[in-house]
């Protein structure tokens, strides 16, 4: 996917530029040399948090590990990696802060072989200059990608961690109200009907489902998918978009409301943190998009993984053997019996509370990052006082501050 690029403009009209890239977003504040004097100008300290994630695209952080951290991969990474392509399920171990996974698992814009010379370079680019960068924002907290984040330090980065990016409210205990538009100060708006009719439900009884906004599902896929649904008796609430499914299934979606309008409900849009915010919600079945992942973690909603493309299968990897949160369903080869057998052995009591409570802890370590005190709040201001010209004392510099809180969840 092509980087976002924010060009900002400092004192005397000088431009240095502002590269936001997404899940695991982060963010390049790049100077030229002997030009480290600038301020954003026109725009609050408001104003650029909330058009952040308004700026989000898809390279990982994982690939600033392997294809930024310095000039080029490091040679034994990259050696490895160019002579297993040829057998997907050979694999890939050593790059630090990311776990052992096949070559299969490796996003597509990684590699070479499958996306061409052309996209790849235009995608790697940006990393050759991050040397450059006086810092690096990533979308993520300490407490949960300690290892990667020293990785990246290690190469003289100075990165600052200010996840997760939503609004303050949606970090705390799942009683408290979450709105993006209170937060964001914005006219607050009709309730969405899908949040009435999660009221009728019992607590923690309620699936819900959502493939973010560019995942498109074969037919095949969606029809055995929802087949299983169905078969599991479960009561789910799906945000489908009008162009998720490739092909004619118009006919089979009407048929399959008729016949669960009794235990869930479609809509083509919800308002995700609202519905992830509610007592009803017992599960999230996504495409372990990353932004869709810190919202499900930061609500303490325990997650169903079906990754379809790009790094979600890295992202599925993290969230179910390191931060135990995940159950993984693969999208390939699956079969309707595949999705019921799923679904409803993790609303079993035993599975979905033990991954509920490690969600719960990662929540806490959100909220606790982002307090005022926090990690994250901390490096906002620091990259807030980078781009007004302000300098870095030593604990900055080296990617230390005694005096924020960091949050630990394990």
């Amino acid at each position: 996917m092509p980087a976002a690029c924010c060009h900002c403009y400092g004192r005397g009209g000088r431009e240095h530029c502002v590269f936001i890239y997404g899940a695991r977003p982060f963010v390049f504040l790049y100077m030229p040399p002997r030009r480290r004097s600038y301020s954003l100008c026109s725009k609050s300290r408001k104003e650029v948090l909330h058009s952040l994630d308004c700026l989000l695209d898809s390279v990982s952080c994982k690939l600033l590990i392997s294809h930024g951290s310095r000039q080029r991969p490091p040679s034994s990474c990259r050696l490895r990696i160019h002579s297993v392509c040829a057998d997907e399920l050979a694999v890939i171990e050593g790059i630090p802060g990311v776990p052992s996974h096949t070559v299969s698992r490796a996003p597509a814009i990684s590699r070479r072989d499958i996306v061409g010379d052309f996209v790849f370079d235009f995608i790697t680019k940006p990393f050759l200059h991050i040397h450059g960068a006086l810092a690096v924002l990533i979308n993520t907290m300490s407490c949960i990608e300690a290892e990667a984040l020293n990785a990246l330090r290690s190469q003289r980065l100075n990165v600052l961690p200010v996840g997760p990016l939503l609004p303050s409210s949606c970090c705390g205990s799942s009683e408290s109200t979450c709105s993006s538009e209170k937060s964001a100060g914005i006219m607050t708006r009709e309730k969405h009907p899908c949040l009435s009719w999660l009221e009728t439900q019992e607590p923690g009884s309620v699936l819900y489902i959502s493939f973010g906004t560019l995942v498109c599902l074969e037919e095949t896929t969606f029809t055995e998918l929802a087949l299983g649904i169905e078969a599991s008796g479960l009561s789910f609430l799906w945000s489908l978009r009008s162009d998720m499914v490739a092909g004619n299934h118009g006919l089979f979606l009407e048929a399959f409301k008729e016949r669960t309008n009794h235990k869930g409900k479609i809509w083509p849009w919800v308002p995700q943190l609202e519905v992830l915010s509610h007592s009803s919600i017992g599960g999230f079945l996504t495409h372990c998009g990353w932004n869709s992942s810190l919202e499900s973690m930061c609500r303490g909603v325990p997650m169903i993984g079906m990754p379809i493309f790009g790094e979600q299968k890295l992202n599925l990897l993290c969230l179910e053997d390191r931060w135990n949160v995940c159950v993984a369903m693969e999208a390939e080869n699956i079969c309707r019996s595949k999705v019921q057998r799923t679904v409803s052995a993790f609303f079993e009591g035993a599975v979905v509370q033990k991954l509920r409570g490690n969600a719960e802890k990662v929540r806490d370590a959100a909220t606790a990052a982002m307090a005022m005190d926090g990690s994250s709040s901390v490096n906002i201001m620091r990259a807030l006082q980078l781009t007004s010209g302000g300098g870095l004392d030593d604990n900055i510099a080296n990617g230390r501050d005694s005096r924020s809180k960091q949050g630990s969840w394990n």
